[in-house]
This record gives structure tokens, sequence and C-alpha cells, in this order.
């Protein structure tokens, strides 16, 4: 999970610089576009505009309002302003300055886009180098962006991908106490990751899982129930006369007793529980019946009619071993 959710940060910053790439990139076509229109407006005897005659007189009608205001708030700079009228003055001067200042910036904007309305679609040559030249580099910036979005794009949809598998982990982790898809996963790329035990292994046996264990079996007891004691009824003289007991009926009742405890440990070949009193070693073959309880997990085995029942702290984590371990023998005498 840890490594889940390292993949997941990277991939959000790889998906993050991936985007701020993309926005240069379209920055860099944007200005070379720009360029390459003031170019060719700025050489009209070069370049024949052909139907885009239009264009350029949008353009340089916007140049001239952009060039009026420069030239206006040149001019409001340059007032001097003296004395109390002067200070008066200075603030109505600041105010119609700000004023022209966002006119500027917005007209500014807008001639940027004439520019490049010059050169949309346009293909080099146009015979003016400059401006061919220009009109190359915006070209591989527009590709850059395509391939810079198509990359963000993938990365993005593995992002999800990502969060969307911690999420269904998680959700499972809550409800089993550990993550159960992520060892489902990792025993199947690498199987048993063989840990250190006190049982004495078979050759080519290795350990799978330990857990503390307390081995139970199902015992019936009989009570009587509707029974009698007797009575001893008094009868004068020192005589007294006595009825007779009887113990009612049976009845049976079934109850969970323990019997030892100690380790209950999976293997690739036997399920072995090693107690302080017992020990009981089953060979995977031998096993008939996983029975998954909350607090435990009961054991059917051949040749014997009792079901062992092993309390373990997580009988989930225990299971998901011993039936990987059963798949493993399936397919191979398969």
């Amino acid at each position: 999970m840890d490594a889940l959710q390292q993949d997941a940060q990277e991939l959000a910053i790889r998906a993050e610089n991936l985007i701020a790439q993309i926005a240069v990139a379209r920055g860099q076509a944007a200005d070379a576009q720009a360029k390459a229109g003031w170019v060719l407006i700025a050489n009209p005897s070069i370049w024949q505009p052909g139907d885009r005659t239009a264009r350029l007189d949008a353009a340089r009608g916007q140049g001239e309002l952009v060039l009026s205001l420069e030239h206006s708030i040149a001019d409001i700079k340059a007032r001097p302003h003296h004395g109390l009228g002067g200070l008066i003055q200075g603030a109505k001067d600041s105010r119609e300055d700000k004023s022209l200042e966002e006119k500027l910036r917005s007209a500014q904007e807008e001639l940027t886009q004439r520019y490049r309305a010059v050169v949309d679609g346009l293909e080099p040559p146009t015979g003016v180098s400059d401006a061919d030249q220009l009109l190359v580099e915006a070209k591989q910036a527009d590709a850059q962006v395509r391939d810079l979005t198509l990359t963000q794009a993938a990365v993005s949809s593995e992002v999800t991908r990502v969060s969307d598998e911690i999420k269904r982990r998680k959700d499972v982790e809550s409800k089993v106490g550990f993550d159960a898809l992520g060892l489902e996963a990792e025993l199947k790329l690498n199987g048993i990751r063989p840990i250190e035990t006190s049982l004495v292994l078979k050759t080519k046996e290795v350990a799978a899982v330990e857990v503390a264990a307390t081995l139970c079996r199902f015992k019936t007891k009989t009570e009587f129930v509707g029974g009698s004691h007797g009575v001893s009824i008094p009868l004068g003289h020192g005589f007294r006369y006595r009825v007779s007991s009887f113990r009612g009926h049976p009845v049976q009742s079934e109850y969970l007793a323990h019997l030892d405890t100690g380790k209950l440990i999976v293997t690739n070949k036997r399920l072995v529980f090693l107690g302080t009193k017992r020990e009981v070693s089953v060979p995977i073959a031998k096993l008939l019946q996983i029975e998954p309880y909350s607090d435990a997990l009961g054991i059917a085995r051949e040749g014997k009619e009792t079901k062992d029942v092993y309390l373990v702290p997580n009988p989930a984590y225990v299971i998901q071993f011993l039936q990987w371990v059963i798949s493993q023998q399936d397919q191979s005498q398969a």
C-alpha cells in the first residue's frame, strides 16, 4: 500500500509538471505567431497578404490604439504637480492613469490576438525569412503541446486508476483488517515470502505465516431437566414418609472446549499447530473444508470426524495464505 501511495504521489507531481510544460509550450507558440504577424505587417512590400488584407488592417488599427494609449499615459506622467493644486490634480491624474493602464493592457492583449490572426493557418514560405522562421517555431511548439497533452492525459488516467485502486484496497482493508488485495497481488507475483519459524521444516518446505492460536474442539455435555430431589414428610412419633427423587430427562448441548494454546503455522505443504501440550499437523492435501469465523477458523480434515477450531487474531489473513497454497497444489496436479 505504501508503494502504491508513493506511485500515486509521483504520478500526480508528474501530471502537474506536464500541465506546466503545456502552458509554457502554448505560450511559446502564441508568442512566435504574434511576432510572425508583426513581422509580416512590418514588411508589406515583400509579403503579399491576399485575402488576409482585412486581418492586417484590423491589426494595424489595434496597433494605432495601443500607441495612442501609450502616448496618453506618457503625457499624464509628464504633467507637473506643484503646490496644493498640483496635489489635487495629481490625484485626478493618478486615477486617469490607472484607467488608461487597464485599457492599455486590454488593448495589448487584443493586438496580440490580431497579430496571431494574421498568420492563422499560414504556412511558410511567405517571402519574409524572419516570419518563416517564427512560423516554424510556432508549429514546433504546437506539436510539442499536442505531444505533452497526450502524455498528460495518459498520466492523469494512470493517477485515476491508482487512486481508485488505493480506495478499493482501503475499503477491503477496513473490512478485513489487512491489505487483502495487496497480499493477493503479492502472492500471485512473487509467491510465498519465507518467514522464520520454530517449526522444523521438511525438505522443500517453506513457512508462509505464523500466528498465535488456541486449539478448540466442539464437545457434548448432558444435563438433566425436569427432575426432583424428593421430599420427606413427617408423620409423628418420630416417623417420616419419604417420596423418592428422580433425575428428569437428559438434554445434550454442544460447547467449544479450549484444549491448548500455541502457534498456527501455514507452510506450502502443511497446516501445523504447535501447542504447549499438543501438536497437530495436517497435510494441505488432507484438508476437506476451511470454515471462517469472525475470530477463528474451522478445519475439517480426512480421517477425523471432529473439526478443529483455531482461535486466531485475524482468521481472514491465515485463510488467504491457505487458499493460495491449496490453489498452487491444484494447479500442480492439473
